[in-house]
């Protein structure tokens, strides 16, 4: 054991702290020969024993080190024993701090209640029996080391707690919030101290409330020493923040349990990301049935429709000499709505193979479907006097089948849509940023700025079918091809001055 006298502890020396694995014993005592005998006694504890000759100059110690438990002599002149003990208790940094009084004084029960009542543990009487003193000051030393590694342990804890990045509060029995951390707070956008006012469950969402309780009740029984859960909290505001969380409990004495520590990770982004990709999922499963339906149906009704127009002919050829002027009227009118219905049962038809044709991409020369699908439509362009310019059109991505519909179908548009003048359709391209801008522009009737919103939906019709033919699919299926190949489609237009689409398609080094 080492032993420090009061010169070397006073006046600027290193503190004892220094010392690391030794606790500090304060022996007060004025008298030399009992000083050394203590000495004698207590050194086979191996500890820092540190030596005061007053009351005053332990009171100066005490300002500087803390000591596992203090040795007290009741008879010292100028300050006594219990004066000293007085002043000690009045500290806040030692009101704690073990006091064992050692007197050779032939003491009376007064004296012992007396040192009892100003905070003593002890009160010894000299001669003093050494393994005694001995394992008296070791459970003081064994208590003084558990009492700073609490210390030590508690003083982690709460740095944990506060610096967490994720939530963590401290609930009592009563489920009320003891403590939270930041994090907590700015999760729910509380002050802490407005926490301190509630139960957990209030900011509990009420759906989640039941199972929240089941799994507190399930910790109380003890089958087992956490509880995880995905729950929703109210905010301040009200607003649902979904959490991940996971609660355990902390035993009280006697294994009561005292407080359950919650820890909770805001996963609302989570959430409403697995919502998304969930409600994806059902729609994408949704169009699939509806494309498969549409197939189905299409392929389907082909033959009946096929069988009602082939009978009709039969009939008009076999009852036509025979048939009045309304009959015949009637027989057209059926005849051109059998063949509209096939028209449009033939649309749908390719409407639902778009999604499936997608998956076939691969390089396009894009001048080369232009001009195959002018040969098409050859036809209908020597009837309407039609010019129509290509300029240099750089290769694509796309579906063969897509370009062609996509092509088609706008360049159809264009013939069909013309004013009294000669239609002119030139079609051109740009590329920019690995994506290629095709545009076809034509001098025919324009399209008002208030029907542009219908354009691309399907089934609908700026005109009525007998000002211009059509089954209201075309432009929908323009639509559903670039969108399908990362791109998009819009117009510009100008009514009485002709209108020009333009769309996107990656290009050839995207």
């Amino acid at each position: 054991m080492s032993t420090t006298n009061r010169d070397s502890n006073i006046g600027g020396k290193p503190s004892l702290r220094d010392q690391p694995g030794k606790v500090n014993i304060l022996l007060v005592d004025d008298r030399p020969a009992k000083q050394l005998a203590l000495t004698a006694i207590l050194e086979e504890l191996g500890q820092n024993l540190v030596v005061a000759h007053s009351g005053k100059e332990a009171l100066r110690l005490l300002l500087r080190d803390e000591f596992a438990v203090i040795l007290l002599d009741v008879n010292m002149p100028v300050m006594d024993g219990f004066e000293t003990a007085a002043l000690i208790r009045q500290r806040v940094r030692t009101e704690h701090t073990p006091i064992i009084f050692i007197t050779a004084h032939n003491a009376t029960d007064t004296h012992a209640s007396k040192g009892y009542s100003l905070g003593a543990v002890d009160y010894i009487f000299a001669p003093v029996v050494p393994s005694i003193l001995r394992a008296k000051i070791l459970v003081f030393i064994d208590l003084y080391r558990q009492t700073e590694e609490l210390a030590r342990n508690e003083a982690l804890f709460r740095r944990i707690f506060e610096e967490a990045p994720i939530g963590m509060a401290l609930l009592d029995e009563g489920d009320r919030f003891q403590k939270v951390n930041q994090a907590f707070s700015a999760m729910l956008g509380y002050e802490s101290e407005a926490l301190g006012t509630m139960t957990h469950a209030a900011i509990t969402h009420p759906d989640d409330r039941k199972r929240e309780s089941k799994e507190a009740v399930r910790l109380a029984r003890g089958e087992g020493a956490a509880a995880s859960l995905d729950k929703r909290y109210l905010d301040k505001d009200g607003k649902e923040v979904w959490a991940s969380t996971t609660t355990i409990r902390i035993r009280g004495t006697k294994g009561k349990e005292a407080h359950r520590l919650v820890m909770a990770k805001d996963i609302t982004d989570t959430q409403h990301i697995q919502e998304l990709e969930r409600l994806t999922y059902q729609l994408q499963r949704t169009n699939a049935e509806l494309e498969q339906f549409a197939y189905v149906a299409a392929h389907d009704l082909q033959e009946p429709l096929r069988m009602i127009s082939s009978f009709l002919h039969l009939l008009e050829r076999e009852m036509g000499p025979s048939l009045s002027a309304k009959a015949k009227v009637y027989f057209a009118h059926v005849t051109s709505g059998a063949e509209r219905m096939r028209a449009l049962v033939h649309s749908v038809l390719e409407f639902s193979r778009i999604d499936a044709e997608s998956s076939e991409i691969g390089l396009i020369d894009t001048e080369d479907a232009v001009r195959r699908e002018v040969a098409v439509l050859a036809e209908t362009i020597a009837a309407t006097r039609a010019v129509i310019e290509v300029g240099p059109l750089p290769s694509v991505r796309c579906s063969p089948a897509g370009m062609s519909r996509l092509i088609q179908n706008l360049l159809s548009n264009a013939l069909k849509f013309s004013s009294k003048d000669a239609p002119l359709i030139r079609v051109a391209a740009t590329a920019s940023d690995g994506w290629v801008t095709i545009s076809v522009r034509d001098n025919g009737i324009g399209i008002p700025p208030s029907q542009g919103g219908k354009l691309f939906i399907l089934f609908q019709r700026l005109h009525t079918r007998n000002d211009y033919p059509g089954t209201g699919i075309g432009l929908a299926s323009c639509k559903k091809i670039v969108e399908n190949h990362g791109g998009r489609i819009w117009f510009e237009s100008q009514p009485g001055h002709g209108t020009e689409f333009f769309f996107t398609l990656p290009g050839q080094c995207r």
